[in-house]
């Protein structure tokens, strides 16, 4: 009989191992396949980043998580929200506190921090939380920073906003676009910048940004006093007319010369035979019809009467004349000054 036993024993072993193998197998299945039920915290933690919605339900699970992983901040998080949805807000505002103390970028702790901030009227630590939620989460930027601008008009939250923006925050460069974002209140978010600006130097997209806000809201004088301050001082005029001697020929956009040469015409600055200073604009045609309106610039003229004048030299042969051509928004031609043909410069 013993040996009878010891004849079967190979076999015994061999179906136990293939047991025990079969067991191991399942086991990592749960884990990595997402079989069954969660089994580790590795995978319930996973669970919990994926659905922040925890219901009381899953306490249990999720203290045993934290037994084993009890400086995972997600699992304090999770407590924290079933603590809520329980009504007991003071134990998840503890729990709250130690989730972000063990996961400083946990943005889903940050965005209930913030929100319960907030609604205590205590803004400097909202932003403070709201600034660690759009520099950890970059791809929610744009919805966060949309939540954000309605309020604007409040001038504490304002205020609150732009100390956290004078730190040169990573997602600085998202807020011009969300300031200039359809259905956001031109006024509030043109102050915001105008609050910024007394602080810091605005970056360039931010003054873009400001200048169409205040062109926007009927301001086109002080629009272009703000687009002056971006030039360097021996490029900034008083004139009614950027750059009337096209001497600066690096400055486009804005309240400055813009250009757009169609197919058949070419623009350029031409420093070989200038009226006065240092150039004059040349533009060129290769003998083809052309509806040419390539040169132009933007005015911010108050009511009033004006004069317009202008130096020019025509070396072309066309039988319809040149002229500079003033009109409004809307479209509406307000005054024309036809080109004067004849040798050398010509003034009108």
């Amino acid at each position: 009989m013993w040996r009878a036993l010891r004849a079967a024993s190979p076999s015994v072993l061999a179906i136990a191992t293939t047991l025990a193998f079969a067991w191991l197998a399942f086991q990592l299945a749960r884990v990595d396949a997402g079989l069954g039920a969660p089994a580790g915290p590795d995978r319930l933690l996973r669970l919990v980043d994926a659905d922040p919605e925890v219901t009381s339900r899953d306490h249990a699970r999720i203290r045993s998580a934290l037994h084993e992983r009890p400086v995972d901040g997600r699992a304090y998080r999770a407590l924290a929200q079933g603590s809520t949805a329980n009504g007991d807000d003071a134990t998840a505002d503890r729990l709250l506190q130690i989730a972000v103390a063990r996961a400083p970028r946990d943005h889903v702790a940050r965005a209930l921090l913030a929100e319960r901030a907030f609604a205590e009227g205590d803004l400097a630590a909202g932003m403070e939380h709201i600034d660690a939620v759009l520099r950890v989460a970059p791809h929610a930027r744009r919805d966060i920073l949309a939540l954000l601008v309605p309020h604007l008009a409040d001038v504490a939250f304002r205020a609150a906003l732009v100390e956290r923006i004078v730190l040169d925050p990573p997602w600085r460069g998202a807020l011009p676009a969300a300031l200039r974002a359809e259905g956001v209140a031109p006024e509030p978010a043109e102050r915001l910048l105008a609050d910024l600006a007394v602080r810091t130097p605005l970056t360039e997209s931010e003054q873009d940004a400001r200048i169409l806000l205040l062109d926007t809201l009927g301001q086109s004088p002080r629009a272009r006093a703000a687009w002056l301050e971006t030039l360097p001082p021996e490029a900034r005029s008083a004139g009614l007319v950027f750059d009337g001697g096209f001497e600066h020929s690096a400055i486009e956009g804005g309240y400055g010369w813009q250009f757009d040469a169609p197919a058949g015409s070419d623009i350029a600055f031409d420093a070989s035979d200038a009226f006065d200073g240092d150039a004059s604009l040349s533009v060129r045609f290769d003998g083809r019809a052309v509806q040419f309106a390539g040169v132009r610039q933007r005015l911010a003229l108050a009511a009033g009467r004006y004069t317009l004048s202008s130096t020019s030299r025509l070396r072309i042969d066309s039988t319809r004349p040149f002229a500079w051509r003033i009109t409004c928004h809307a479209g509406a031609r307000l005054a024309e000054l036809a080109l004067p043909e004849g040798e050398g410069w010509q003034s009108a």
